[in-house]
C-alpha cells in the first residue's frame, strides 16, 4: 500500500484485524476508532503517534506489523484531511442509525463511534470547559456539542437524558442524530475558538500546531 487513504477493501481488513485474535481483547473496534482519531484530530493539541496507536490496539503493540501501522496512520490522514479541508462527514452507518429502536442503537456501530469520539475528547473538552475565561455562552454552546457527539457512548444514562430534555426516548435520539451531523462538521472549529477564548493557546501557538 502506497496511498495516503485506505480503500474500502483495506478498511475492512483494518476491521477485521482489529477485531481478531491477533489484537487484544481491548482493541477497539473499527468505528470507535473512527470516532476516537475525530476527537484527536480536533484536539487543540496532537497526541503522540505511539500513544494513541497503543489505545487503538489495546497497549499491545508487539504484533504491530508495519502494513497495520500504515493503515492505522492513513485513516488518520485521511480523516484529518476532511476535519480541515474537504468538510468531516459522518461514516455512513449514521444514515442507517435514524431507523434504529433505542434498543438497537445502543448496539450498533454508531455507538461505538460515540464511545471512541467519548474516550479522545473528553479530557481536553473538560479541560477547556473549567476555564473562567470562556465566555458563558460560548462555554454552553461546546458542552452541548460535547454531549450531542458523546450522547451514547453511555447507553445507561441515555433514558435519565431524554426525559430532562422532555422528549420520549426515541424521539430525543433521532433528535440527537441529526444533530450530530453539524456539530462534527463544526466540532474542529469549536475546539479552536475554546482554545483561544480560554487562553489555552495563543493565536500564534494555535497556528504552529
Amino acid at each position: 500500500m502506497q496511498q495516503l487513504y485506505l480503500t474500502p477493501d483495506e478498511k475492512k481488513a483494518l476491521a477485521d484485524w482489529l477485531a481478531s485474535d491477533e489484537t487484544a481483547e481491548n482493541a477497539m473496534a473499527f468505528a470507535q476508532l473512527q470516532g476516537y482519531l475525530f476527537a484527536l484530530i480536533c484536539a487543540p493539541e496532537p497526541l503522540d503517534v505511539e500513544v494513541w496507536v497503543k489505545q487503538a490496539v489495546g497497549d499491545d503493540l508487539s504484533l504491530l506489523s508495519q502494513d497495520h501501522l500504515f493503515a492505522l496512520m492513513a485513516l488518520h490522514n485521511e480523516m484529518s484531511e476532511q476535519v480541515f479541508d474537504t468538510g468531516f462527514q459522518l461514516p455512513d452507518y449514521f444514515k442507517g442509525a435514524h431507523s434504529l429502536s433505542p434498543q438497537m442503537l445502543v448496539q450498533s456501530e454508531a455507538q461505538l463511534w460515540s464511545l471512541g469520539f467519548a474516550q479522545g475528547a473528553k479530557e481536553y473538552t473538560t479541560a477547556l470547559l473549567k476555564s473562567d475565561e470562556l465566555p458563558e455562552e460560548f462555554a454552553t454552546t461546546f458542552s452541548f456539542a460535547y454531549h450531542c457527539l458523546a450522547f451514547l457512548a453511555e447507553p445507561d444514562k441515555l433514558a435519565a437524558s431524554a426525559t430532562k430534555q422532555g422528549h420520549e426516548l426515541a424521539q430525543y435520539c433521532h433528535h440527537m442524530l441529526t444533530l450530530m451531523a453539524d456539530f462534527s462538521l463544526g466540532f474542529a472549529e469549536l475546539v479552536e475558538a475554546a482554545a483561544l477564548a480560554s487562553g489555552f493557546f495563543q493565536d500564534d501557538d494555535w497556528q504552529d500546531n
